[in-house]
């Protein structure tokens, strides 16, 4: 197990939260974690794509599918400027997790960051007292 408190920006209970479109909680005051502490901690534990919407984006919306190995390259790749916003999510499994969502243009063949490359979306998270990074959302980012 691990100590999720030591991968969070914002301690639990001070999320600043806002109402976004189609009843999203945006997370005014994020990023949540510190994406090199949450980079260091996949390394070792892995990550799990959570929810059905996830597992069929990152299945259907990318020719070949996007595998997990792919996935965690490009969450190492990933820099704190990616960055796009942060929100709690409810899970398919009814849990809620605060989640920060990065966007970041990428190589498929080459698996690392290209400027030239089709931007990718991700928002993960953790669930107190579970060191599995887990996926909530990961498709084509619709981000300029």
């Amino acid at each position: 197990m691990v100590n999720n408190n030591l991968l969070r920006l914002l301690p639990s209970g001070t999320c600043v939260l806002e109402n976004g479109n189609n009843g999203r909680i945006l997370i005014g005051n994020g990023p949540v974690y510190c994406l090199r502490t949450a980079q260091s901690q996949l390394t070792l534990d892995n990550l799990r794509v959570l929810n059905v919407n996830a597992l069929q984006h990152k299945e259907l919306s990318f020719l070949p599918e996007l595998s997990d190995e792919e996935l965690l390259d490009f969450i190492l790749a990933l820099n704190p400027t990616d960055h796009v916003g942060s929100e709690r999510c409810s899970t398919s499994i009814n849990r809620v997790v605060d989640c920060d969502g990065y966007a970041m243009k990428w190589n498929r063949k080459l698996r690392q960051r290209w400027e030239h490359g089709a931007k990718i979306y991700v928002k993960f998270g953790y669930m107190e007292n579970i060191s599995k990074c887990l996926i909530i959302s990961i498709h084509p980012s619709k981000l300029p």
